[in-house]
């Protein structure tokens, strides 16, 4: 059962000896101008979105509750 363990562990880890290096994942991201275009702009959109469906969805709620007096 360690033995299974043990390679198990050995093949989902890195290798310790570095030869695996993923420094360079995220290096797209380091100019300003980069940044904003795949991260900040559709994380903002994304909200703006999210805010008005929950608005549409509150205000609709609303007009029926005012409808009903």
């Amino acid at each position: 059962m360690t033995d299974a363990l043990a390679a198990t562990r050995k093949a989902l880890l890195p290798a310790a000896d570095g030869a695996s290096d993923h420094s360079d994942g995220m290096s797209y991201l380091e100019t300003i101008p980069r940044r904003i275009v795949t991260l900040y702009l559709p994380l903002i959109l994304f909200l703006i979105v999210l805010v008005l469906t929950l608005l549409a969805f509150r205000l609709s709620r609303d007009r029926v509750y005012y409808a009903g007096k």
